[in-house]
């Protein structure tokens, strides 16, 4: 990158996970889907996170944890995938969502 330039940096999870969390230069800029850094004039770093899109609690295993992450949106709607609780993501927090959690119930990761 040119000095005092930017450079924009795409976040894309493949099929089946989810950016959980962006960090740049050591601090969370949450779960983004791109991050630019403007006027560069030294060095940065950036790392993303990454967890199965049945995680819903990040406990590393499907179960009513994530259940009840749904339920707490239940109802909601948006654009799909607009929020992590929209599993399947059809834009809707709904009994779809649940039925994609029960097609992973007990795997860990």
């Amino acid at each position: 990158v040119n000095y005092g330039s930017s450079q924009l940096f795409t976040i894309t999870a493949t099929p089946g996970y989810r950016v959980s969390d962006v960090t740049v230069d050591g601090s969370s800029v949450g779960a983004v889907s791109s991050y630019t850094f403007a006027g560069i004039t030294t060095a940065h770093t950036i790392s993303a996170g990454f967890l199965p899109t049945w995680d819903l609690n990040g406990d590393g295993i499907c179960n009513i944890g994530d259940v009840v992450k749904v339920g707490l949106k239940w109802g909601q709607t948006g654009s799909p995938g607009w929020i992590p609780e929209d599993v399947n993501p059809d834009g809707v927090v709904n009994i779809g969502d649940i039925v994609v959690i029960g097609l992973y119930w007990g795997q860990s990761w």
